[in-house]
């Protein structure tokens, strides 16, 4: 047995310099250091900044958050000052910002965050600061940095995001030192639609983000990717380059992961650092100190990632440049490319493999493209470049890009409008109501732009009137002629109102001759359609899908039905779930419907109503919609009888997900409700040969078992159906995983027996059960496992087992959101073992550290604790006082379990360090 000293929960972290992954010598003293004395290493020694031209490699993080003015950073700790050196000491970053929610702050604390930043700047870091103003669900969230103030009103779910997306962008223009972030973006955010009037002051994009709420220390864990949003956002039209950030809620600032923003600067000044960032010369890397530039040659000149050239006719060399210091190989460089508003999402051009650099030679072409460069290494970093967009357009006709996504998108909204509003025949829904505001914003956006770009036509003369208008036709000859339609019925009117001379009327209506006859034979081709429709439906851009898929109803009826269905998917995706119902409902009237049509469009209609109930708030109109889909579902199975057993065994497994989600909210039917899903569950287990569906099946069950107040009878039958079909496949990583699920089914058996024998026999097992899965599976994060074993041994009166359980929690992730109520469990401990000093030593402990811990973590408690003395981490430690004093004879716990069963397990061993 290894010496219990060294677990002391007031010392396990600090008695070891090593994370799970040897954490770097240097990096542990500063953590060791920075936990017992509360103070940091001003700057941790710097890797060297790479050179690259007159540029310097610099590396940083500016999306994170602090515990004052009213940000949510989850650890009182996390003030401005603690964040600050923190993340220039153990942190280990060249440049860090706080960027704390604006609608949860004052002007006041902004005006202080912007003031004392400046007091952490050395020669060797840079403090910038910020804040990340909107709401998720509304506006997307967008990092703004360097600006005089903050735009800190609350946002108002009743008035119309669109409403809020105005005032930010009016006050942006305010703002001349503003850098934009789009933070961790999702397809419906930032107004969804492209702005191409704000697309200028719009600088950068999250590639990678997060975890949010990450709390190891270790860079054990990876943050999120969001390639596929860079690439929509791209095609979308914007102009943006790439950023990688942690989204700090705990004090993890560095360390959280390795992601980094890599920039190209001159010096380490906040100035630079904010020029670098808004010519969106960055890079982003999961990686911490790798650098990746890419970089356009142009008759010899340089041109850097982020950069927007224009009129290029001649060949241009493209170069990928990647180091790292620690030697780590790459594994593979890759150059995706496409237009503009084309639909295409990451194109691959070229690229190479096991080497750390690559060129290409590209000729440009007419369209407004973009050059960007993944990375990948061979330990599966991952990082990207910012993109190089190189075009043989002028800036003028790049502009008429801009402003035929913009027209695009007024038209495709307004029809879309008009085509919903028929189907629905008047009635009330909310995604109308959304496509009514987003028609008058993409209206302005029409009217600003074309404000913008026709005044340069009309007030052009002479030589400078031909160059436009030569340029205005080979612009339009080389996009789509659906897209350039668009645009010639503008120009038509602009030149009937130009006061011309005679040879400027000539050449003006010899223009629009020559337009008139390419357009004029023009038919709706029903092919090239239907693909431009499914790249935007890749691209995830679904009101102009659905604009193509309406039209195309129109013109071909005999294919009504075929087009139908993919406006019922878009529909769903767009969230108008009453539109997707209304149209089923016309499909399914459309006379000689065949068979497999039908089912598909049941089958849709039954998800629709799933969909639906899962954007529902009120749990009554929740459980209608979920019931709506229930009986579409039986209605499904009555009407085909003779599915084939795959199909069914399908079916049958999104009924029991129905019955399942109505077993969580309808809690007065909630046995009824068990018993179905379980039936079905069960039925589709008897069908289907799929093995990866049958685990996932009895997993399922699994699931359902532990959330219902079942008898031990119930749960002993799903263990051993479970035990069964492991034994069937003893060698399956699905068998492996199911040793998690087998442990907390005989966790909760445990919980219903009253027999000790009984008891201390199903602990037994949920414990081996855990103890095999971490062998077997090696999870990365412990914590919870720990916690759950702790638990279970603490239930058991094992306390000394329980208390080392729980200090491996702290030793392991001094971070982790467990940590306070494994405290306060050790303090519980203690108090039964009748250790009454090391009790009020932990209880002391959480009262100094943790002051918050009522109100995040006890039964996500939204009351502040005014008076720590009744928070029940004070109730604990009076009580442990008060035995104190009395001096109470506590009789040791009673051992119903035999150590060695868990403590020769590696799972539990500590060393003596």
């Amino acid at each position: 047995m290894k010496s219990e000293k060294n677990l002391h929960p007031d010392n396990c972290f600090r008695q070891s310099s090593e994370s799970p992954l040897k954490m770097h010598f240097l990096t542990a003293f500063l953590l060791i250091f920075a936990v017992c004395t509360g103070q940091f290493i001003s700057e941790s020694p710097a890797l060297g900044a790479e050179s690259f031209g007159s540029f310097k490699v610099y590396r940083g993080l500016f999306h994170a958050h602090n515990s004052e003015g009213g940000d949510d950073a989850k650890r009182r700790t996390a003030t401005i000052e603690y964040a600050y050196n923190f993340a220039k000491g153990p942190g280990g970053l060249d440049f860090f910002g706080l960027s704390p929610h604006s609608h949860m702050i004052n002007d006041d604390f902004f005006a202080r965050l912007k003031g004392e930043s400046k007091d952490y700047s050395t020669q060797k870091f840079a403090a910038i600061y910020g804040g990340e103003w909107g709401v998720m669900s509304m506006t997307g969230h967008f990092g703004t940095l360097f600006t005089d103030n903050m735009l800190t009103i609350q946002l108002d779910p009743k008035i119309s995001p669109y409403n809020h997306l105005e005032n930010y962008f009016s006050w942006l223009e305010t703002q001349k030192n503003a850098v934009v972030v789009l933070n961790h973006p999702e397809v419906f955010d930032f107004g969804y639609y492209y702005n191409p009037v704000v697309d200028e002051r719009i600088n950068l994009v999250e590639v990678f983000s997060g975890s949010a709420f990450e709390t190891r220390i270790d860079q054990i864990m990876g943050s999120k990717s969001y390639a596929d949003q860079l690439m929509i956002l791209l095609n979308r039209g914007w102009h943006v380059g790439v950023c990688g950030n942690q989204d700090n809620h705990f004090p993890t600032y560095g360390l959280a992961t390795e992601t980094r923003t890599g920039i190209l600067a001159p010096t380490l000044k906040s100035a630079e650092i904010r020029k670098a960032l808004a010519a969106r010369r960055s890079f982003a890397s999961q990686d911490k100190n790798l650098s990746a530039v890419l970089t356009a040659d142009v008759n010899g000149t340089t041109h850097f990632m982020g950069e927007q050239l224009y009129e290029i006719n001649e060949p241009v060399t493209l170069k990928v440049t990647v180091s790292d210091p620690d030697g780590e190989e790459v594994k593979s460089i890759t150059i995706f490319s496409d237009s503009v508003d084309c639909g295409e999402l990451g194109s691959k051009i070229g690229g190479n493999t096991n080497s750390s650099d690559f060129s290409m030679e590209i000729t440009p072409e007419m369209a407004d493209r973009f050059y960007i460069a993944e990375i990948r290494q061979t330990d599966g970093h991952v990082a990207w470049t910012s993109p190089i967009w190189i075009s043989s357009f002028s800036e003028f006709q790049c502009d008429m890009v801009k402003l035929l996504i913009a027209k695009k998108q007024y038209q495709g909204v307004k029809n879309h409008l008009a085509h919903l509003k028929k189907a629905l025949s008047g009635r009330a829904d909310p995604y109308i109501t959304n496509l009514t505001q987003a028609a008058r914003y993409l209206k302005n956006i029409d009217q600003t732009m074309s404000e913008k770009v026709y005044p340069v036509l009309t007030s052009a003369r002479g030589e400078k009137l031909r160059q436009l208008v030569s340029q205005c036709g080979s612009f339009l000859t080389s996009i789509p002629v659906w897209d350039a339609i668009i645009l010639v019925k503008d120009l038509k009117e602009l030149a009937a109102s130009l006061a011309l001379t005679s040879e400027e009327g000539v050449f003006i209506k010899d223009f629009i001759r020559k337009t008139n006859d390419k357009f004029k034979d023009f038919k709706l081709d029903a092919s090239s359609m239907e693909k431009m429709a499914e790249k935007y439906m890749k691209a995830k851009n679904y009101n102009l899908a659905a604009l193509i898929f309406h039209n195309l109803q129109v013109q071909f009826p005999d294919q009504a039905d075929a087009y139908g269905q993919k406006l019922m998917v878009l529909y769903q995706s767009l969230e108008a779930f009453q539109a997707a119902i209304s149209l089923s409902d016309n499909i399914l009237s459309i006379p000689g419907l065949d068979q497999e049509t039908a089912f598909e469009v049941y089958l849709a209609r039954g998800m629709t109503y799933m969909r639906q109930a899962s954007k529902i708030r009120s749990v009554p109109k929740t459980i209608q919609a979920l019931e709506l889909a229930r009986n579409q579902f039986l209605q499904l199975l009555s009407d085909f009888p003779n599915l084939d057993s795959e199909t069914l065994a399908k079916t049958e497994e999104i009924l029991g997900d129905c019955m399942a989600r109505l077993m969580s909210k309808d809690k007065a039917n909630k046995e009824e409700h068990y018993k179905s899903a379980a039936d079905y569950y069960n039925h589709s287990l008897s069908r289907t040969t799929d093995i990866t569906r049958i685990f996932f099946l009895n997993a399922k069950i699994s699931g359902l078992t532990l959330k219902l107040e079942s008898t031990p009878e119930m749960i002993l039958q799903v263990i051993e159906d479970m035990k069964s079909l492991m034994s069937e496949y003893p060698d399956s990583r699905e068998s492996d995983m199911m040793l998690k699920n087998l442990g907390d089914l005989y966790a909760k058996l445990s919980k219903k027996i009253k027999d000790p024998a009984e008891k201390k026999k199903y602990f037994q097992q949920a414990v081996l059960n855990y103890r095999d899965y971490t062998k077997k599976t090696q999870p990365k994060v412990m914590d919870t496992l720990n916690f759950e074993i702790g638990s279970i041994l603490m239930s058991m009166k094992q306390y000394s087992g329980a208390i080392k359980c729980f200090a491996k929690i702290e030793k392991e992730n001094l971070a982790s959101r467990k940590l306070e109520w494994s405290l306060f469990n050790i303090a519980q401990c203690y108090l039964s073992q009748g250790k009454h000093a090391e009790a009020i030593k932990i209880a002391e402990r959480l009262m100094r550290e943790f002051p918050n811990f009522d109100l995040c973590w006890q039964n996500n408690s939204k009351k502040e604790v005014d008076d720590l003395n009744d928070s029940v981490v004070g109730t604990l430690l009076q009580r442990c006082r008060a035995v104190q004093d009395l001096d109470l004879d506590v009789p040791a716990p009673v051992e119903l379990v035999d150590e060695s069963l868990f403590y020769d397990a590696a799972l539990f061993e500590y060393d003596d360090e």
